[in-house]
């Protein structure tokens, strides 16, 4: 159940991180206010906003950059420029070789073809059915629980393999026991994950505590419930496990007894992949402001699962299905109206039509909301990021999310945070975006490209080719070689 909390005033006081290539920053804590400046009040979007106008970058002290193997630390002020550098390199990961009933038969029996009403489509290495590209962005049908497939194949191509355990750095489970929940085998979670310890014992490695990595399909709340108890095995506090949401209430993590649980928060598989281009930049191409007609943006199912969202949802005055922004504008061009700036798509889960042309209505967006529901976190904020559409969350007092690699990724930098009392209160989350400036818009915006591309799984093609970016596999090997130090 959702609950309802106050305001939190903290944020972070911003830390530059030069590095190699584009743009990235890390943080320490500081109380400072939110966005509070007024644009002028007009009728006109474009008037409000100026998206038609392309201003430059902000001063260059202020500019992010992308990780590459070095990390470079600039802190800027007054009277200092302190570098810090830390050579990485290139870990080895070992793939245990496990019977196919803990991996690919699972695979099988969650897949589109055994189990429709699921919509795990799982081919493609996990990224599930193609469905069209453009330019170097692929658009799939992937599935929010597709993480244990996708993470696996990444690695089995992935230049951090080693097929010599000796020279491993790290040591990856295959092991799909998250996605297991949908199978209601006789088999249950617990004979499973003993059998899958007692193979990995026969090798020296796990006794001999050397870094053990797996991941979990579902949130973290999920693996641990009654009726899915996967992280209650004590062994489990020796493997970090990849998961896209980390429980954000500490309490209740120590009610259910994973609170010394490690796992690293990573990306949910979005629907956008990229391919490979050697010469591609760390930037996206995305359409730019100029081009996004839509103010605000939510695609979001129709379920009103708690209170905050429902307010949320009253607040978009106009609702599409199943319809591309191209054929609501004529439609609503043909009844001689005004082309609406606040739109949300209905995207029922499982209900096919929407993953055609979600990313599409994100590409004509400036703003795209992301209202919590079953939990805080959403699959539509990496689609958002994807698309170039600046996304925003919501802050809750009692809540701590965690987002991917905040270790050296500054999320104040290139998505908009509103205190959840704004809008309990119920402030118009329109009048809310326009306080922001022209100049930080774009500001943000042209982050959000910068750091897309970390936050994707990129397509895996033959082989595995150089890459002139950091995608979310080189981050999750990044953010493991900081936990165990190697």
């Amino acid at each position: 159940m959702f609950l309802s909390r106050k305001h939190r005033s903290n944020a972070w006081l911003l830390v530059t991180v030069a590095l190699k290539w584009g743009v990235v920053v890390v943080w320490t804590r500081e109380e400072t206010p939110h966005h509070d400046t007024r644009l002028p009040q007009s009728d006109s979007l474009c008037e409000k906003l100026q998206y038609m106008s392309e201003p430059t970058m902000c001063d260059a002290s202020k500019t992010e950059t992308l990780l590459t193997g070095m990390y470079t630390r600039n802190v800027h002020n007054q009277d200092q420029n302190i570098k810090l550098n830390t050579a990485k390199k290139i870990p080895k990961v070992y793939i245990y070789s496990l019977p196919t009933r803990f991996n690919k038969d699972i695979e099988t029996c969650v897949n589109y073809d055994a189990q429709p009403y699921l919509c795990l489509h799982l081919q493609n290495g996990g990224l599930g059915k193609f469905i069209y590209r453009e330019g170097e962005m692929g658009v799939f049908y992937t599935n929010q629980f597709s993480l244990e497939v996708i993470i696996h194949n990444q690695l089995l191509q992935s230049r951090y393999r080693t097929l010599n355990p000796e020279e491993a750095d790290i040591f990856y489970i295959p092991a799909y026991l998250g996605v297991y929940f949908f199978c209601r085998w006789s088999t249950t979670i617990e004979q499973l994950q003993n059998e899958m310890f007692d193979i990995i014992d026969a090798m020296p490695y796990f006794r001999q505590g050397k870094p053990h990595i797996s991941t979990l399909a579902k949130i973290e709340r999920e693996q641990a419930a009654s009726d899915h108890p996967l992280l209650q095995n004590e062994k489990c506090r020796d493997v970090t496990y990849l998961v896209i949401e980390k429980e954000a209430y500490a309490w209740y993590r120590k009610f259910l007894g994973i609170e010394n649980q490690r796992v690293i928060v990573v990306p949910y598989p979005s629907y956008v992949h990229l391919y490979n281009t050697k010469t591609a930049s760390q930037s996206i191409s995305s359409p730019g402001l100029e081009s996004r007609q839509l103010m605000i943006f939510v695609a979001a199912s129709d379920r009103r699962t708690n209170e905050f969202r429902n307010i949320i949802m009253d607040q978009m005055p106009h609702k599409v299905v199943d319809t591309t922004y191209e054929k609501f504008v004529e439609q609503v061009q043909a009844q001689g109206k005004d082309t609406p700036t606040q739109v949300i798509l209905t995207t029922t889960e499982c209900r096919p039509g929407h993953e055609n042309i979600t990313i599409g209505w994100m590409q004509k967006s400036v703003f795209c909301l992301q209202p919590p529901g079953d939990s805080p976190t959403r699959k539509s904020f990496y689609d958002s990021i994807q698309s170039g559409c600046i996304p925003v969350i919501f802050r809750f007092a009692d809540q701590n999310v965690e987002y991917p690699f905040q270790r050296v990724l500054n999320y104040t930098e290139f998505i908009v945070t509103i205190d959840s009392e704004r809008i309990e209160r119920h402030e118009q989350i329109r009048d809310i975006l326009e306080e922001i400036p022209k100049d930080e818009v774009h500001r943000l915006h042209q982050n959000v490209l910068k750091v897309a591309r970390m936050l994707q799984y990129s397509v895996i093609e033959s082989g595995d080719q150089p890459r002139s970016y950091r995608d979310a596999l080189d981050m999750i090997m990044e953010e493991v070689q900081d936990i165990y130090n190697i």
